[in-house]
C-alpha cells in the first residue's frame, strides 16, 4: 500500500523525485519491501473460518488448506502481502473488492519443478 488515493500518491511521488528524494515513497522504496517480506502477520485460512468478521469468514470458505489471509482494509503506507512467498508461481486470491489477499502455499517440490521448467 502506497498512498490513501491518487492525490496523496501523486503529491508523494512528486516529493520523491525532487532533492532531497524523501518521504513516503522512499520509505516504501527503501524498507517496506523487506519488512513486508519478513512479517509473519498472515493468518491461515482455518483459523478464520470461524471468524466474527464476515468478509474474512467468507473468504476463508472459498479458500482450500494451506492458504494465508493478509487483511489489508486498514493498511498504512508501506504495508503489503508478501506475493512471491512460495516462489514465483504462488497463487493470489483476493475478496471481491475489499483489501483483503490471500496467498497459497507451494510444496518444495512444486517449487523445485518451478525452477526447473518454469511452470
Amino acid at each position: 500500500h502506497q498512498s490513501p488515493d491518487l492525490a496523496a500518491f501523486l503529491a508523494d511521488y512528486l516529493r520523491f523525485h525532487a532533492a532531497p528524494h524523501d518521504g513516503p515513497v522512499a520509505e516504501v522504496v527503501g524498507e517496506a519491501i523487506r519488512r513486508v517480506r519478513d512479517q509473519t502477520i498472515d493468518v491461515p485460512r482455518a483459523a478464520l473460518l470461524d471468524s466474527p468478521d464476515e468478509v474474512l469468514r467468507g473468504f476463508a470458505r472459498r479458500l482450500e488448506d494451506g492458504w494465508f489471509i493478509r487483511d489489508l482494509r486498514r493498511a498504512r503506507p508501506g504495508d503489503g502481502m508478501p506475493i512471491g512467498r512460495f516462489g514465483p508461481r504462488t497463487p493470489l486470491a483476493r475478496a471481491g473488492q475489499e483489501f483483503v489477499f490471500a496467498y497459497g502455499s507451494r510444496t518444495r517440490w512444486q517449487r523445485v519443478k518451478t525452477w526447473f521448467t518454469g511452470r
